[in-house]
């Protein structure tokens, strides 16, 4: 049995492949708070870590955010959302990271929370609640023919 393909279902075929490649290749890396060991206390402000999500970046499903500090001095939970606001460094599914260097890929749509594994220092605003959206999926444009 034979298949029989279109040009234009080819055409549309590539368009996709194209775009799908020119989103995974838009994949960014944020160093959290913007400075080298920036995950640190005391914070420049209380809501430093709230400003730098929300003003600075839009985070898409295939970036990678970096948590740079002292590993002698802090670490990196991600928790839910009552953990979050309730700074709970004990919670059940909480993920708890003491490397220094701590990368998370953005794999899935959404708010995750992280705070720092000292509890006093999450009550000071050690802590940051990320949004992932999708990369837009526009295709690039056609070259112009000469």
């Amino acid at each position: 049995m034979k298949i029989m393909v279109s040009s234009s279902s080819i055409l549309l075929i590539t368009i996709f492949s194209i775009g799908l490649l020119f989103s995974c290749s838009e994949s960014k890396e944020y160093i959290v708070g913007d400075g080298k060991k920036s995950w640190r206390f005391p914070l420049p402000s209380f809501h430093a870590f709230t400003n730098w999500a929300s003003t600075h970046h839009q985070f898409t499903i295939g970036d990678t955010i970096v948590f740079e500090y002292d590993r002698t001095k802090e670490s990196v939970h991600e928790v839910d959302e009552h953990d979050y606001i309730k700074c709970n460094t004990r919670g059940h599914n909480n993920d708890r990271y003491y490397g220094g260097n701590t990368k998370i890929v953005l794999d899935k749509l959404g708010v995750r929370y992280f705070i720092s594994g000292r509890k006093g220092h999450c009550k000071m605003g050690l802590k940051v609640a990320v949004i992932t959206v999708m990369p837009s999926s526009s295709p690039p444009s056609p070259s112009p023919s000469p």
